[in-house]
């Protein structure tokens, strides 16, 4: 044991930023987002915030080792749970501190890609590795986790005491704070499509509103600190955190901007110099403005307001506040629609996330199947056939129709390897034909080995593939709710699905019909979806060819380790605490960090969709449908069942 707490030492206070620090460099070439000016401006601000995170560290370390008993390693934990110290004030301060400090090494070095790229990935990480084991493994072990004073409200009805209304206001805003703020910084895009109608531009602006929209930066710190209501509380702060979270990835995903509406014209009065201060202030390129936060923001405040006449008169003060987005020339409609949305979705989460249960649950208990003679066709294999018609659309389009050979070849080795993968790993009868989505991951390497050895070199299709592959996914997890395979763990009514489908292996295999079950395939949809988004955005960026297989593995190994903490299968097998595919997201993690670094060129000009190309990919579909929707159910052949 003590070899193995020096070699966990080595490699994560050693090898690991050694690794980080090369990542920086060699991905310097196409990073070329410039650092926000205050810290461009005076490395001094980075060096604090390198020693902030050192110091934050260090006090968290010396309370795992005093107050729990041991050191700051997943794989020999401390046996005392730490809610004292820094602890007791903001959860995994280690981590936070870890990305403090990269992030402040980068902007004090003047490191764009340590700053945008390296710190976040760090960051990613680290909530993987939270949310994927470590929250489960306290409770597992010690019953349950630590609650700092900044973080969320307890739930339930009683009164929310001053220091819980402070810690969760800074929970909530911190990082809000934080995203609007790098936000601000990014430069111009240079696809960025105005978010204006054009009919705006004849509108007059009305500077005395500027005194309306500039409440709402009063009244968000207000709401949190005079509701006194914890379940309110709480409600307005997840808003806000899935608010940072899903209008932050349509910032940073869609080009719609909306610049700041020119003062020019306007007689001099205190309210125009008002607005000239909120532009110097605000982000002049308006990257951050679709959906907009303002009128985001008002809603959850309203929405938070006790008994009905106060709230009928701050639902009235939000109106006015997505009115005066539009009279200061802050925001465009679209803005303001786009946030009304974002509210309503937001807001109605409860209902929103209901329905995606029962549609979920619905098509688990969906499966159908038809006999032709000695076939079966089986309904789930469309959504397969949909899932690679999708993706081969995307490739197709990146690569051109004369190119379709190299997408048939890795698409082929693809299946195979997927079929072998299931069988090796799961131990499946060799008669059936289950499909494994690492086994395909390993036919694309295999794929490109054997373009390479044609003189084809692979990474233009492996990209190709890496940007279509979100969408192949989201459409086979619908393929997986039908089968039942990559399931959830039981979990409390209310929260999962219920699946009584006698042929879905919940119940064939895992037993667990009529029981709640998390619908983990679901969770894996979404986080495609949102990866789909950032594939899409870096294509269009002309980020190099190796980098999009990176950002890839990156971000769907990251999704996957947090989602195999919540699945059931009883067959997948475990090592060292984490199942079998845990560890197979964390090397689709570390690769990914490898084809970051690798040097490349961006793809090339995207030819677009052709007939041909679309015949191509429609083939290559429909060949996947009968993989993974047609078999011979009384055939003992290798392959020849599906599903027993």
């Amino acid at each position: 044991m003590a070899l193995g707490k020096i070699l966990y030492g080595v490699v994560f206070c050693a090898a690991l930023p050694l690794l980080l620090a090369v990542l920086a460099r060699c991905t310097s070439g196409w990073v070329t987002i410039p650092l926000p000016e205050p810290l461009r401006s005076h490395p001094v601000l980075g060096w604090a915030l390198f020693g902030s995170g050192a110091l934050l560290m260090a006090l968290a370390m010396r309370d795992l080792s005093v107050r729990g008993g041991g050191l700051p390693m997943n794989a020999f934990p401390p046996p005392r749970l730490v809610t004292g110290g820094v602890f007791g004030w903001v959860g995994q301060p280690i981590y936070i501190g870890a990305v403090a400090m990269a992030a402040g090494l980068s902007a004090a070095l003047g490191s764009a890609s340590g700053f945008w790229l390296v710190a976040p990935l760090l960051a990613l990480g680290a909530a993987a590795l939270t949310w994927g084991h470590e929250r489960q493994d306290l409770r597992r072990r010690l019953g349950r986790i630590a609650e700092p004073r900044i973080g969320l409200a307890p739930p339930g009805d009683a009164q929310a005491t001053g220091s819980e209304r402070l810690g969760t206001m800074v929970f909530v805003l911190f990082p809000w704070l934080t995203l609007f703020w790098l936000t601000s910084s990014l430069p111009a895009p240079p696809d960025g499509v105005s978010a204006y109608l054009p009919f705006e531009a004849r509108w007059p602006l009305i500077p005395w509103t500027e005194a309306i929209y500039a409440s709402a930066y009063a009244a968000v710190p207000l709401a949190f600190l005079v509701n006194r209501s914890r379940s309110r509380l709480r409600h307005l702060a997840v808003g806000g955190l899935l608010g940072t979270f899903l209008v932050g990835l349509l910032w940073w995903t869609i080009p719609l901007v909306a610049p700041p509406r020119s003062l020019e014209g306007l007689e001099p009065s205190r309210w125009t110099w008002a607005l000239g201060w909120e532009r110097s202030m605000d982000d002049s390129v308006g990257l951050g403005a679709w959906p907009s936060f303002h009128v985001l923001w008002a809603l959850l405040c309203a929405s938070s307001v006790q008994g009905p006449r106060a709230r009928a008169l701050a639902y009235a003060w939000a109106a006015a506040v997505g009115i005066s987005c539009v009279t200061t020339g802050m925001h465009a409609i679209q803005d303001v629609a786009a946030g009304l949305f974002a509210f309503a979705v937001i807001h109605g989460r409860a209902r929103v996330w209901r329905g995606i249960l029962r549609a979920s649950e619905c098509l688990a208990n969906g499966w159908r199947e038809w006999r032709v003679g000695p076939i079966r066709i089986i309904n789930h294999g469309a959504f397969g056939a949909l899932g690679a018609l999708a993706g081969c659309l995307v490739v197709t389009a990146l690569l051109g129709s004369q190119r379709s050979w190299e997408m048939w070849t890795l698409g082929l080795t693809s299946i195979a390897a997927a079929a072998l993968w299931a069988q090796i790993i799961e131990g499946e009868s060799v008669s059936l034909r289950p499909f494994g989505y690492y086994g395909a991951v390993v036919g694309m390497l295999f794929g490109g080995a054997l373009l390479g050895l044609l003189g084809t070199p692979p990474m233009e299709a492996w990209a190709a593939f890496a940007v279509g592959a979100p969408l192949i996914q989201a459409f086979g997890r619908c393929r997986c709710l039908i089968q039942g395979c990559c399931h959830g763990q039981p979990c409390p009514e209310g929260v999962g699905i219920v699946v009584n489908h006698p042929r879905s292996r919940v119940v064939r295999l895992a037993e667990l019909g009529g029981q709640p079950v998390y619908a983990t395939q679901t969770f894996s949809i979404l986080a495609n979806l949102a990866t789909a988004l950032v594939m899409a955005r870096f294509v269009s960026v002309g980020v190099p060819a190796s980098a999009l297989v990176g950002v890839y593995l990156v971000l769907a190994g990251a999704a996957r380790f947090v989602e195999e903490a919540f699945r059931g299968e009883p067959q997948t097998p475990r090592v060292a605490g984490l199942a079998i595919y845990q560890w197979n997201a964390v090397v689709s993690f570390a690769a990914g960090l490898g084809f970051l670094a690798w040097p490349s060129s961006p793809l090339s000009a995207a030819p677009g969709l052709s007939g041909a190309g679309a015949a191509s990919a429609c083939a290559l579909a429909a060949l996947v449908g009968i993989a993974m929707g047609v078999d011979l159910p009384a055939s003992k052949a290798r392959f020849g069942r599906l599903t027993k």
